[in-house]
C-alpha cells in the first residue's frame, strides 16, 4: 500500500511538473504554425514522417520506476542552465563528434567542430521536483526542443530531432554519470523503453543515445561505450577566479612508505676528510586535482594555485606557503627540503649516510570557482584534489673501519646539520 501511495505521488509529481513546463514554454510564432502543429515532418527516406513520440507499451512494467535518479552530481547544472553548451561524443569516425542541428523538424547529427556555431549550442533546463533535464535548440531565435521521435512507416525507428512543439513526450532526460569517461554523461530518454526478455518485466529499461555510421543518433541500451557517452562543454573560455579546499572531516591523510636513499664514501687515506654528502635522488611531492562536477570547461590559460600541505601531523589549508601546482593538472615536483650536509670522515674508515622522508597522501575536496572569459559567467567546479607531502627528513649515519677491527657507530640525527658532522 506504501509502495501504491509513492508510485501515485510520483506520477502527480511527473505529470504536474511537465505539464507547467509545457504551460510555461513559448508558443511558436512562426508563420507555419498550422502545419508544424502536428509535429510531422516529411522524410525521403522511405522510412514516412517523423511524428510525435508513442507511449510505450513497456511503461507499465515500471511500476514505480518512473525515472531512474540521477547518479551523477547534476548539482552542477545548476550554474550552467540556460546558458550555450556543446554537447560532444567521447568516440566517433571521421571527427564528427559536435552534436548539431540542422533546423525545426530534422533529425539531429553530429558533425566536425563549427567555431561558434549556433546550430552547435544547446540550452539545458531542470525539470522541478524530478532531477530531469531537458534539451533546447535555439531555432531562428526561438528555444525548440531536443526530443525522440519515431517514423510513422517505421515506428521502431527512433530519432532525435528538433521539434516544434511543447509536450515534453520524448523530450525528459537523465544525464547520467559516464561508465568508462570520467568527464563524460550517458544521455538516457524516459520514454525510449526497451527489454532484453518481452515475458519479464524486469528486464524493461531505458535507451540512451549513441554516435553510427560516422553523422547518425541512434538509440540503444547502455553497452559501456564511448560512443554512448558525451561532454558537455559551456561555450566559452574560462580562467580561474578563486579555490577553496573544503578541510573537514571528509578530508583524508594517509602514510605511504618513507623515502630512503642512501650514500656511501670510503675515506682510504691517512687523513681526515671533510666533504658534503651528496644523495643520488630525493622524494617527490605530487598534485592532481580530480574533478567530479563533469562539465568540460576550456580553460584559457595555464594557472598555479597553492595547494593544502602536511604541518604538525595534520592537513593545513592555510595556503600562504604551501607549494604551487597547476590547477586542473596531474604533476610531481621534487622536494624541497634539503637532505645533504657538511660531514668529516675519519682516516681509514667507510662512512654510509641513509636519509629517510617520511611520506603523506592528502585527498582533500575543493570548489574551484571559474570566470568566462567572454560572457563572465560564473561556474563552480567541484572535485577531490590529492597529493603526497614529504616530511621530516631523518639521517642514519653509520662509520665502519675499513680494516674491519674496531666499534663500528651510528648516529640518527633528526636535523639535518648546517656545520660539519663528526663521530666523536
Amino acid at each position: 500500500m506504501k509502495k501504491s501511495l509513492i508510485a501515485f505521488a510520483l506520477t502527480l509529481a511527473l505529470f504536474s511538473c511537465r505539464k507547467d513546463l509545457i504551460n510555461d514554454m513559448p508558443a511558436a510564432t512562426t508563420a507555419n504554425d498550422s502545419k508544424t502543429s502536428i509535429n510531422v515532418l516529411a522524410d525521403s527516406t522511405g522510412s514516412g514522417d517523423i511524428s510525435e513520440l508513442a507511449e510505450s507499451p513497456l511503461k507499465r512494467f515500471l511500476n514505480t520506476q518512473l525515472f531512474d535518479a540521477p547518479t551523477d552530481d547534476n548539482e552542477s547544472f545548476y550554474d550552467i542552465l540556460d546558458f550555450p553548451v556543446n554537447i560532444v561524443v567521447k568516440e566517433n569516425q571521421n571527427g564528427n563528434t559536435y552534436l548539431t542541428s540542422q533546423g525545426l523538424n530534422k533529425v539531429l547529427l553530429l558533425t566536425q567542430k563549427q567555431n561558434d556555431a549556433e546550430s552547435q549550442k544547446f540550452y539545458l533546463y531542470r525539470m522541478p521536483l524530478t532531477g530531469l533535464l531537458y534539451i533546447q535548440s535555439n531555432v531562428n531565435g526561438q528555444k525548440k526542443l531536443v526530443s525522440a521521435g519515431a517514423y510513422t512507416n517505421n515506428p521502431n525507428k527512433t530519432v532525435l530531432y528538433v521539434k516544434d512543439g511543447t509536450s515534453l513526450t520524448g523530450a525528459a532526460w537523465t544525464f547520467l554519470k559516464g561508465g568508462i569517461n570520467g568527464d563524460a554523461h550517458i544521455l538516457q530518454n524516459e520514454d525510449v523503453l526497451g527489454t532484453d526478455d518481452p515475458n519479464n518485466p524486469w528486464s524493461v529499461y531505458r535507451k540512451v543515445i549513441g554516435s553510427e555510421n560516422a553523422s547518425d543518433i541512434y538509440f540503444d541500451k547502455y553497452r559501456n561505450q564511448g560512443k554512448q557517452e558525451f561532454e558537455v562543454r559551456p561555450v566559452d573560455d574560462f580562467r580561474l577566479e578563486s579555490i577553496e579546499y573544503i578541510n573537514d572531516e571528509t578530508a583524508r591523510l594517509t602514510q605511504m612508505p618513507d623515502f630512503v636513499v642512501n650514500w656511501n664514501y670510503s675515506n682510504g687515506t691517512s687523513l681526515e676528510q671533510s666533504m658534503t654528502t651528496a644523495f643520488s635522488q630525493k622524494a617527490t611531492k605530487t598534485s592532481t586535482f580530480n574533478r567530479t562536477t563533469n562539465i568540460s570547461l576550456s580553460i584559457s590559460t595555464e594557472i598555479k594555485v597553492k595547494v593544502p600541505f602536511l604541518a604538525e601531523g595534520k592537513i593545513n589549508t592555510t595556503l600562504q606557503t604551501s607549494t604551487s601546482f597547476a590547477y586542473g593538472k596531474s604533476e610531481s615536483q621534487e622536494d624541497q627540503q634539503s637532505y645533504n650536509f657538511p660531514i668529516r670522515i675519519a682516516p681509514k674508515t667507510a662512512v654510509t649516510a641513509t636519509a629517510t622522508v617520511g611520506r603523506y597522501n592528502m585527498d582533500v575536496k575543493y570548489i574551484a570557482t571559474m570566470r568566462g572569459v567572454r560572457t563572465n559567467k560564473m561556474i563552480k567546479v567541484r572535485g577531490v584534489w590529492s597529493g603526497v607531502d614529504c616530511i621530516d627528513v631523518k639521517v642514519t649515519v653509520t662509520e665502519r673501519p675499513l680494516t674491519g677491527r674496531g666499534p663500528v657507530k651510528t648516529v640518527i640525527l633528526k636535523k639535518i646539520p648546517t656545520t660539519p658532522f663528526k663521530f666523536d
